[in-house]
């Protein structure tokens, strides 16, 4: 008898002991990710001479250091990952040349994107999750130095701060970084295993990949060499349910399911091993927001005058109900505060990129105001705000 595990469900202190063992050739999961990133934030050395200990593995641009925060025995880069903010991810992520090496990028590298051994997508703030990277790159930013930093997840409910796994002067270090420092930008590593998003907009994708591993009950793990993988949905009472079924797994236990959600919910993956379909794994799950798609306001776009009437238009999905949300500029405390809101009438005829929608509104005091439209929150799904339309009304 076999039972089913992936190298995300393993307990934390196998984890971590896994986490120094080479990533396969197809990706490495965010579990792994975070974990590597903290072998070197715990790692203690002694000083030979003063027997001086030391927590994490000091932070330098010309020296290397083992996957297991020890000091690299020589001076060569393929020896270790070198031990500056760029070399950190490399490490963390477990990057390797051709005949197995670790191999240390740069931040320059990295923004420009052209390496042959990783390769990265821009996310958005919505779509970060712990392993993704947070970069400011001399390509973009040249006022400034590099840096690389290993997202390990929200601080905050309000996600103003989030948790930094780096290094940096004077060693490894794992503290709270406000969101929306100059110059960097969020980044996904694509041989990183699991659900690459974690919001989507209503009629959009999801993509969740991972490697799938049975264990037999008397040595360690194996790849799959084959079976099928069900994506699932958890109900209101905690029971999951197939939703995608009978995706492939190949060879090499590679599995990829795209979906299409129409609500949201907590989803996750399950393995059945080909040869024991009675047995059955749920893999680790992922919450994914759905959210309606609502477009930017259009319409009138200069020229607004007092006592005349415009109209604004935009179209949403699916068939949900609509308003203008109108919001004034005070001048003393130079901020938008609420004025009003303007019912929409919503068509029946459904568009290629929604449903139409158009309010009518004739300003009677002169001023600057920001538009958006007020959209309900369909059973299901989370609140969406469309982008913002600046007019002055003269």
């Amino acid at each position: 008898m076999y039972r089913i595990r992936t190298l995300t469900l393993v307990l934390v202190a196998v984890l971590l002991a896994a986490a120094l063992v080479p990533a396969s050739a197809i990706g490495i999961s965010r579990e792994v990710v975070i974990a590597r990133g903290k072998v070197w934030l715990n790692a203690v050395r002694v000083d030979p001479k003063t027997t001086k200990r030391s927590i994490g593995v000091p932070y330098s641009q010309g020296k290397w250091a083992l996957e297991n925060g020890s000091a690299c025995p020589t001076s060569s880069p393929t020896g270790g990952y070198r031990t500056d903010c760029s070399g950190f991810v490399s490490m963390c992520w477990n990057l390797r040349d051709s005949r197995g090496n670790p191999v240390s990028t740069s931040t320059y590298e990295m923004g420009k994107n052209r390496s042959s051994l990783f390769k990265l997508t821009s996310i958005g703030k919505a779509e970060l999750q712990p392993g993704d990277l947070m970069l400011k790159s001399v390509v973009w930013y040249p006022s400034g130095t590099g840096h690389a930093i290993i997202f390990a997840g929200w601080a905050n409910s309000d996600q103003s701060y989030y948790w930094a796994l780096e290094q940096t002067g004077p060693c490894t270090k794992y503290s709270k970084r406000p969101w929306g420092q100059a110059g960097y930008r969020a980044f996904r590593y694509n041989g990183i295993e699991g659900f690459n998003r974690t919001r989507v907009t209503y009629g959009g994708t999801f993509t969740v990949e991972g490697t799938a591993f049975r264990t037999p009950n008397d040595s360690g793990s194996v790849t799959a060499t084959g079976g099928v993988a069900d994506l699932v949905l958890y109900g209101s009472s905690g029971a999951p349910s197939s939703i995608s079924t009978d995706n492939p797994v190949d060879a090499k236990g590679h599995f990829s399911i795209a979906y299409a959600p129409t609500k949201s919910g907590r989803f996750a993956v399950r393995y059945r091993s080909k040869d024991v379909l009675n047995q059955s794994t749920i893999l680790p799950s992922a919450t994914i927001a759905v959210a309606p798609y609502v477009s930017t306001v259009g319409g009138n776009s200069s020229g607004i005058r007092r006592q005349k009437t415009y109209v604004f238009s935009g179209s949403v999905k699916p068939h949900i109900a609509t308003g203008l949300r109108i919001y004034k500029y005070n001048t003393k405390t130079h901020t938008y505060s609420a004025y009003k809101v303007i019912a929409a009438a919503v068509g029946s005829r459904k568009y290629a990129n929604g449903y139409r929608f158009t309010a009518k509104w004739k300003p009677t005091v002169a001023g600057k105001y920001r538009l958006s439209w007020l959209t309900g929150s369909p059973s299901g799904m989370t609140y969406s705000a469309s982008g913002n339309r600046y007019v002055t009304v003269k």
